[in-house]
């Protein structure tokens, strides 16, 4: 329904899309959905659909590089593109043309978040000439938008990822929270659109949000919050110590 917002249509923008989906059955179900209703969701209706990701995934959109050339051939012929991922392509990977992210993807990590963004906040510039032959560099992507259904969940990651960096240069503290979080979304900000209305969010809707949702929530919930690195798991020393230990729901402490 976003897509069919005025400003972004006369923008030109959300033109190659990156769907990131929690399972890989996940991207065949929303390409089949896609695909088996283009008469419903007319706004995307005129998008190339790339699933980089399923069960089924074609030979040419195994490796970046396949997924690079087909995404590029839709920007030459002007066509729109939206591709389904889980993982793939989310490090390390850049398609110039990505715009926009839509984040289907339950996580409780800012750095995920963030490396999900980072692929679509590189530069995309053309170089064209002018009716004298003068070369003029032209920016194919002046704005970009990482889209989240999941209110509460864009709320927690954006106030944690400020609470990391206020640990780590060793502040910390509500007011100390509020001047970070400013800071932050000056850069980049948060818009919220509800009933066809565009909303700047601020440090005191997060972080009220944030006292909302935690005020039901169990030792048990909050455990299962912390961000995880689990590449953490490959390694077998830790990986033993971790099996040594009692389930959290158990009468049994941690030791």
């Amino acid at each position: 329904g976003f897509l069919d917002y005025s400003k972004i249509k006369d923008g030109q923008m959300c033109r190659h899309i990156i769907c990131v989906l929690p399972f890989r059955a996940s991207c065949d179900a929303l390409q089949t959905l896609i695909e088996d209703n283009k008469g419903l969701f007319k706004n995307i209706a005129g998008y190339e659909l790339f699933n980089i990701a399923g069960h089924d995934c074609p030979k040419n959109l195994k490796t970046p590089a396949g997924v690079k050339e087909a995404i590029a051939r839709c920007e030459e012929a002007g066509r729109k593109s939206i591709t389904l991922t889980v993982n793939k392509m989310l490090t390390g990977s850049t398609i110039e043309c990505w715009d926009t992210i839509l984040f289907f993807k339950d996580t409780s990590s800012p750095q995920e978040y963030d490396q999900a963004i980072f692929r679509i906040q590189n530069p995309y510039v053309k170089t064209m000439k002018d009716s004298n032959g003068d070369e003029i560099k032209y920016n194919m992507k002046p704005q970009t938008l990482l889209v989240d259904f999941d209110v509460d969940r864009l709320f927690r990651l954006q106030a944690l990822k400020s609470q990391i960096y206020d640990v780590n240069i060793g502040d910390s503290g509500n007011a100390k929270l509020e001047q970070r979080m400013t800071r932050e979304l000056r850069v980049s900000p948060v818009i919220v659109l509800n009933k066809s209305l565009l909303r700047k969010v601020n440090p005191s809707d997060i972080m009220a949000a944030i006292s909302e949702y935690s005020k039901n929530r169990s030792v048990a919930d909050e455990a299962k919050d912390i961000p995880v690195d689990m590449r953490l798991f490959d390694d077998p020393v830790v990986r033993a110590e971790i099996d040594r230990q009692a389930a959290i729901s158990s009468k049994d402490g941690l030791s």
